[in-house]
C-alpha cells in the first residue's frame, strides 16, 4: 500500500474514532440518573406547559451562569443556589386563579425576605421609584387599587401592633 492511501486510510480512521467517541460520550451523558429523569418528567408534562417550564429554567440557569463570573458580578448578585422548595405552579385556593396557595410559613418567610430587602437594597432615586410606582398603579382596576390600600393599611396595623408588643416586652424585660 503506497503511503499516501496509508495516510488517508490513518485519517478516516483517526476521524472514525473521533466520531465514535463523541457518540459514546454523547450516550454516557444521555445515560446520567438525572438526565434520564428528567426526560421522563419532560415526557409526562402537558404540552401546552412546556414552554413557560423550560424558559423559567433557562431564565435561572442564565441567571446562575452570570452571578458565576469571576471578578466583580455584572448584575450586583452573588452566591446564589437553587432553592429546594421552588415552585413552577401557581396554586390556586378555591378556583381563583390569582391567588397562590401559600402556607403560614411560606407566608412569614415572604414578609421576611421582602422587609429585609427592602432594609439593605439600595432604593432606586424617589422620582424615579414614584413614577414607576404609579404608572404600575394607573394600570390597576379599581378593585385592584382597593385591594393594595386595603392590604398596605392592614400591614401597618400589624407594624403598629408588633413595634407596641416589642415596646411592652422591653419595658417588662
Amino acid at each position: 500500500m503506497p503511503v499516501a492511501d496509508a495516510l488517508g486510510s490513518l485519517e478516516t480512521l483517526r476521524a472514525l474514532v473521533r466520531a465514535a467517541t463523541e457518540t459514546v460520550s454523547a450516550l454516557a451523558a444521555l445515560s446520567d440518573p438525572l438526565v434520564v429523569r428528567w426526560n421522563q418528567l419532560f415526557g409526562r408534562m402537558p404540552a401546552e406547559d412546556r414552554e413557560a417550564i423550560v424558559r423559567a429554567v433557562e431564565h435561572e440557569v442564565d441567571l446562575r451562569l452570570l452571578t458565576m463570573a469571576q471578578g466583580t458580578p455584572i448584575i450586583g448578585m452573588r452566591g446564589m443556589r437553587p432553592n429546594p422548595k421552588a415552585r413552577l405552579y401557581v396554586r390556586l385556593i378555591g378556583g381563583r386563579d390569582d391567588l397562590p396557595d401559600l402556607t403560614r410559613d411560606e407566608l412569614m418567610r415572604a414578609t421576611l425576605r421582602a422587609a429585609r430587602i427592602m432594609a439593605t437594597v439600595h432604593a432606586p432615586p424617589a422620582a424615579t421609584f414614584e413614577e414607576a410606582t404609579l404608572d404600575a398603579f394607573r394600570v390597576l382596576t379599581p378593585a385592584e387599587r382597593g385591594a393594595v390600600r386595603a392590604h398596605n393599611e392592614h400591614m401597618l396595623a400589624l407594624l403598629e401592633q408588633a413595634e407596641r408588643e416589642s415596646a411592652e416586652a422591653a419595658l417588662a424585660g
